[in-house]
């Protein structure tokens, strides 16, 4: 949703990283990309491990930015952190345990031989 329809919320907090020279509207963007491709790395199932390690570090710098560097945007910052709780659940399960036996399938590339 960062990348079709921006939050009017999340862009008043984003406003106040503008240092980083993107709009508003350029960064949330950015971010929704990155968390496309997070997403993805998720649901393939490889380096599992260190796509849950990734995505836990991404998600604490984040709220960590917004919080003390959003501008007090964030009413509750406690709020948000447990708002947040089920993902960082879901992403420790995954870094602790590895994707399991599920997973897509590996390309096997043909060394020529017929």
């Amino acid at each position: 949703m960062k990348i079709l329809s921006p939050d009017p919320h999340e862009l008043e907090i984003v406003a106040h990283f503008s240092f980083l020279g993107l709009s508003g509207t350029s960064l949330m963007a950015f971010i929704g990309a990155l968390e496309c491709l997070l997403g993805l790395g998720f649901w393939s199932g490889y380096l599992a491990k260190f796509v849950a390690w990734t995505g836990i570090s991404v998600l604490l710098a984040m709220n960590i930015s917004g919080i003390l560097g959003g501008g007090g945007t964030i009413a509750s910052p406690i709020g948000l952190l447990i708002k947040n709780t089920p993902l960082w659940c879901c992403m420790g399960l995954l870094a602790a345990n590895g994707a399991g036996k599920w997973r897509l399938p590996s390309l096997k590339l043909s060394n020529g031989n017929s």
